[in-house]
């Protein structure tokens, strides 16, 4: 389905709902100490730097050499590349819709002005500026 049809087909948007109910129930936990959240856009602006992060969120401790070993199996290109290894069983028939471009805001050049109006106006529904900027672009997490 294309993105200018998804808005025009789910008039209830209920799929979209479901996404931003999603992050704002993981948003009400971002100050637990057992709750770790990233933004993909970080994770694409310093990948090395974020798996570090998750390794000292979980406690470990590991040296240079596993820790490139896991950097690299993280990278888009490894798991394009290996995505039999790393796609869950549901997409093991059609892989390439798993592991798609590793990209992000491919919807700039797909939806119309009133599809992104829609969207604008159904986001502030739900949250802030600083939350609606963070789900946007990442970075520091809203206080």
């Amino acid at each position: 389905m294309e993105n200018s049809d998804f808005f025009k087909k789910c008039k209830s948007y209920n799929i979209i709902w479901s996404y931003f109910y999603t992050i704002k129930t993981w948003l009400e936990h971002k100050n637990n100490n057992n709750i770790l959240i990233l933004h993909f856009n970080d994770l694409k602006k310093d990948l090395k730097g974020n798996i570090n992060k998750i390794s000292e969120f979980l406690g470990y401790n590991y040296d240079e050499e596993i820790m490139d070993k896991v950097y690299k199996k993280s990278t888009f290109e490894w798991m394009k590349g290996n995505s039999k290894k790393c796609a869950p069983l549901l997409f093991k028939n059609n892989l390439s819709n798993f592991i798609n471009k590793g990209t992000n805001k491919r919807w700039k050049n797909s939806l119309t002005q009133d599809d992104i109006l829609k969207y604008k106006n159904l986001i502030k529904s739900f949250f802030n500026e600083n939350e609606i900027n963070w789900i946007e672009n990442g970075g520091i997490l809203p206080t």
